[in-house]
């Protein structure tokens, strides 16, 4: 990895290059890493409270690139391999020359791809691709701002609509406003799945992100009021006869091999975003403001995405995305 440290009038280069330390590790040298939302919430100190960080701090999840070593045990990837891979918090730290991870969470790319289109993890587009490509949706109606129209026809959508009251099955909820969208929903019958409002207590302290070597603890009142918060949220949407959950998203390279496989069989296509070098600093901070405020961008490689609906059969769902 390469930081850039202030030392007094002067500026320290420092290169420390990743090291096997295991058995089933995979040292990845990167060629694109992408903006996750959840970068950016840390760092505008959402999870302060909850989680206590420390410095240095390494950003980044998501990435593509080429495997420049492994460990003694690894059999399912090689030396040269071009990979993608969703780092688990224990190797948080894409955005750096090199990332490191156990080859669980690594899978290689789809044949064909770019390492920009690989480094993608837009929530929303994916999703609504898979409700009409895999699922077989009977349609998929999208809702995007003005100038994301012009993308509809490369997600595979038929159109853009106001969606009518009562007429959602299911809801996926990229965006942390899935509340606004109960009077969507078919009552008794429906469901909405968040993956970006809060999650309880109980889901923060099973989560991924507290499964680290400096094995942080949230504390009980804050466990506490995300269980209210969750609980509360729960009982609103039970008041209109809809159910909700929240979803914490934790990927495996079993879960991108099966992405890879409907990218391959056409079923899936990577949208970017903004594309910007690292390196530029202006470019980098309009990138991150863009993720920020739901409209996506990349290192070279991310894309945010859209608002989307779709729906399998004669069902309809709603996909809100960032």
């Amino acid at each position: 990895m390469n930081y850039q440290t202030a030392s007094r009038a002067s500026v320290k280069l420092i290169r420390q290059h990743p090291t096997i330390p295991g058995p089933h590790d995979v040292i990845i040298k990167v060629h694109a890493a992408s903006v996750n939302p959840l970068d950016l919430k840390k760092a505008a100190g959402m999870f302060k409270m909850a989680i206590k960080e420390q410095f240095l701090y390494y950003f980044g999840y998501d990435c593509a690139g080429e495997v420049t070593a492994i460990g003694s045990e690894v059999n399912s990837l090689e030396v040269g391999d071009h990979v993608f891979t969703c780092l688990p918090e224990a190797h948080r730290g894409s955005w750096a020359g090199y990332a490191k991870c156990t080859d669980q969470y690594v899978a290689k790319m789809p044949s064909g791809m770019s390492f920009a289109d690989a480094a993608v993890s837009g929530t929303g587009s994916i999703a609504f691709q898979l409700a009409k490509n895999v699922f077989h949706a009977g349609k998929v109606i999208m809702t995007v701002s003005t100038s994301k129209v012009s993308k509809i026809p490369e997600l595979l959508g038929e159109g853009v609509v106001d969606q009518k009251p009562r007429s959602v099955d299911f809801l996926l909820d990229t965006a942390g406003e899935a509340m606004t969208f109960l009077p969507l929903m078919v009552t008794s019958t429906s469901l909405i799945v968040s993956v970006a409002t809060q999650p309880s207590g109980t889901q923060l302290q099973e989560s991924d992100i507290l499964h680290r070597a400096d094995k942080p603890k949230s504390p009980c009142f804050i466990c506490l009021g995300l269980n209210m918060v969750d609980s509360g949220r729960r009982f609103y949407a039970k008041q209109s006869n809809v159910e909700y959950s929240y979803l914490f998203m934790e990927f495996s390279g079993k879960d991108l091999d099966e992405v890879r496989a409907h990218v391959e069989d056409g079923h899936l296509r990577p949208v970017v975003g903004n594309q910007v070098d690292i390196r530029d600093i202006d470019g980098t901070r309009g990138t991150c403001k863009m993720v920020f405020n739901g409209k996506g961008g990349v290192f070279n490689g991310k894309g945010g995405v859209f608002n989307g609906k779709g729906g399998k059969n004669d069902k309809k769902i709603e996909l809100s995305s960032v």
